[in-house]
């Protein structure tokens, strides 16, 4: 497994390029200047305070889950379903090995969890959204809060390790 410190620099460089990008370019062409995005995003603290207290809670919510092993009882359920075809049995087997392996690791479940939620906070807070622009407005809000949340717990993880004097470099969820 990669060193924490890495996860988390990866995830958060990634974030927070994927999150200046838009502006950056808005700024550059001249489609707005510097005063009308300060005014935007000072309209829209409240929703941005909300998205990273979300952020937050699901990089700890990632970890809870990976550390309980949550999905493990789900993927169980799942199993026991009624197997009528056993192709179909087989390629179960197949994504189910899949959904584990992700539901076993604290960045994946981080970075899924921060992925829908950032979009469910963001539908509520931009209005008008058009169909070509929201369904890109919601793929990079997806991307934003998925790579935010895995940094963060990522990071959270590195300090509470660190304290101990553990081997953060270690895979200890799966």
């Amino acid at each position: 497994m990669e060193r924490l410190h890495i996860i988390f620099l990866r995830h958060l460089i990634s974030g927070l390029f994927i999150l200046a990008l838009p502006f950056v370019v808005i700024i550059s062409q001249g489609i707005r200047d510097y005063q009308d995005l300060f005014a935007f995003l000072l309209r829209q603290a409240p929703a941005i305070g909300v998205w990273v207290l979300i952020i937050l809670i699901t990089g700890f919510l990632g970890i809870r889950h990976a550390r309980n092993r949550i999905w493990d009882g789900v993927a169980r359920r799942y199993l026991e379903m009624d197997q009528t075809t056993l192709d179909l049995h087989a390629e179960r087997k197949l994504i189910l090995r899949l959904f584990l392996k992700w539901g076993r690791c604290f960045r994946c479940l981080s970075f899924w969890y921060g992925g829908f939620l950032s979009v469910f906070c963001w539908t509520f807070a931009v209005y008008e959204w058009s169909l070509a622009a929201g369904t890109i407005l919601m793929l990079y809000f997806f991307i934003v809060g998925a790579s935010l949340s895995a940094a963060f717990s990522a990071l959270y993880l590195l300090f509470t390790y660190t304290k101990h004097r553990e081997d953060p470099s270690q895979d200890f969820f799966g």
